[in-house]
């Protein structure tokens, strides 16, 4: 009978719990989609622009680099499994 000691093996390779995962993917979704719109809102009122062009561009490049990121992640998952 293996003790608690014996079956952890500090060399094996764990799996990640699903929830963390994909929590963690939706962070890499949320943070450049928020930092986008947040520096582009800072440049349409730095530069008194009518229409917020700055808030739009930088937000769809936020979107851009943030499903890149995810779709990076997914591709490393796969090749994990």
């Amino acid at each position: 009978m293996a003790t608690n000691s014996e079956s952890k093996d500090p060399g094996s390779t764990r799996r990640v719990n699903p929830f963390m995962r994909y929590s963690g993917m939706a962070l890499q979704m949320m943070i450049p989609i928020a930092l986008g719109a947040w520096a582009g809102s800072e440049l349409d009122k730095s530069q008194q622009l009518e229409k917020p062009i700055w808030t739009i561009v930088l937000s769809l490049t936020g979107v851009g680099i943030s499903l890149y990121l995810v779709i990076r992640s997914v591709n490393r998952l796969s090749d994990d499994q």
